[in-house]
């Protein structure tokens, strides 16, 4: 089931990395294509504007040489002279500009129109104005000038107004096309979103319809395992203790020292089987949330006597010596049980890990706000790539030959965690390991001593 789960995460995670993927793809896409279209739409209209512009100035300084040469012609002052030069320049210079590059075919024959317009313009002029200075201002060479420069002057005029014309109707079609081009985009736009909605949706039902197939799923696993919790608790546990009572009947009353022998092997055997069925149990109501914790005023010093009192004889049979520090009016608000229980369990593991000679020390101190246990080893210590998985179920330390079910260090870190502490480890190879576990403390029955004691 978990397996399963595992996977259907991956496959939600999955599921909307790609979804996020297609629609910021989409998305960017869409910004690029509408700020490209805008750009180049915008780019468009100002090189024709600009066109417009400086075609205007062509005709203006066209216009301002023209008048130049009349005065010139009716006055013959050399002023007028200049300035028609100078026009003339800034004529061939806006022409040169007018030259810009990707000029299309019927733009460049308009510019070739008004460049052989202004030549036959200049011409006729300059041979109006070599008569002017050959007969003087006559009726005649006023007559001549009309005839022959002022038509040159129209087709100039007419060629420049033609290339006006032709650039302002390209910028018209430049903004249209922008229009365009944007609304196309904009609808790409919605089309993604459509697009998205409908992926969304689709992940959606998917992920509902697995869900609720898990969420079944999970029902049924929930009742098979209260079924296997019951079983455990009743049909299995009585039996085993009946044994128990039997095997232990028979340790101080068998035939001979044989009997007697084996019958503490299998009580001792039994002891285990109960206790794996008790962890068993108390983590199963723990992950289930029925964890019930009976809560009362404990004695911190007589928790962790009892508790030693227990495990002496294992640590006096390895030759590992127990050091207690703790405060002597300390008192806690906490399921007693469930604490001793989580203090046996490390106690016991610094026991099993430690050699002979080795010292195993239980301090217990107040802090600010908390009761702080800390049971610290002289073993051989936990290597760095096994100390995140401590406190996982069935899990064993690598090159132990101390095995067993692998539940102690859990089901410690579940009861801490039901009383809303926390619990952790601190080693290194050939140091020793410290394990510390704190509880929130009830002020009202925080003490103030501390007596340390050896055994």
């Amino acid at each position: 089931m978990t397996r399963r789960f595992s996977n259907f995460k991956q496959r939600v995670i999955l599921g909307f990395a790609l979804t996020l993927f297609a629609g910021l793809l989409i998305g960017s896409l869409s910004f690029f294509i509408l700020h490209d279209v805008e750009k180049s739409g915008s780019a468009a209209v100002i090189e024709y504007a600009q066109s417009v512009i400086d075609a205007e100035r062509l005709r203006y300084a066209a216009e301002r040489a023209m008048a130049s040469s009349r005065g010139y012609f009716l006055t013959r002052d050399n002023r007028y002279l200049s300035l028609m030069e100078a026009e003339r320049s800034h004529f061939a210079e806006l022409m040169h500009v007018l030259l810009r590059e990707h000029l299309s075919e019927r733009e460049r024959r308009l510019i070739d129109r008004i460049r052989a317009a202004d030549q036959e313009h200049r011409t006729a002029l300059d041979h109006v104005m070599v008569l002017r200075g050959q007969r003087g201002l006559t009726s005649s060479a006023v007559r001549h000038f009309e005839a022959r420069v002022m038509p040159k002057r129209l087709d100039l005029e007419a060629a420049i107004s033609a290339f006006v014309q032709h650039e302002r109707e390209q910028m018209v079609e430049a903004q249209n096309s922008a229009r365009r081009a944007t609304a196309e985009g904009r609808a790409l736009v919605a089309a993604t979103a459509v697009v998205g909605l409908t992926l969304a949706t689709v992940l959606a039902f998917i992920f509902a319809r697995t869900l609720t197939r898990l969420y079944d799923d999970a029902r049924r696993a929930t009742r098979m395992r209260d079924d296997l919790l019951a079983v455990v608790s009743h049909d299995l546990r009585n039996p085993i203790t009946a044994a128990k009572l039997s095997a232990d009947l028979l340790t101080r009353r068998g035939a001979d020292p044989f009997t007697r022998e084996m019958a503490g092997r299998i009580g001792f055997a039994l002891d285990s089987a109960t206790a794996l069925i008790r962890g068993l149990l108390d983590l199963a109501k723990s992950e289930a949330g029925r964890l019930v914790l009976e809560e009362g005023v404990a004695s911190v010093p007589r928790m962790v006597d009892e508790t030693l009192a227990v495990l002496r004889p294992m640590a006096d049979a390895k030759g590992v010596a127990l050091e207690l520090a703790v405060q002597p009016d300390a008192s806690l608000v906490c399921d007693r049980e469930r604490v001793k229980q989580v203090l046996a369990n490390l106690v016991s593991n610094a026991i099993k890990f430690t050699p002979g000679k080795g010292s195993v020390a239980v301090e217990v101190r107040r802090s600010d706000e908390e009761m702080v246990f800390r049971v610290r080893d002289t073993g051989r210590g936990i290597a760095p790539e096994d100390l995140p998985h401590v406190f996982d179920k069935y899990w064993q330390a690598t090159g132990t030959t101390q095995k067993g079910a692998g539940l102690g260090l859990a089901i410690a870190k579940s009861f801490v965690e039901a009383h809303g502490g926390r619990i952790w480890v601190e080693s290194a190879l050939g140091q020793g390991t410290t394990f510390t576990f704190a509880l929130p403390l009830d002020r009202r029955y925080a003490g103030s001593e501390l007596s340390r004691r050896v055994s």
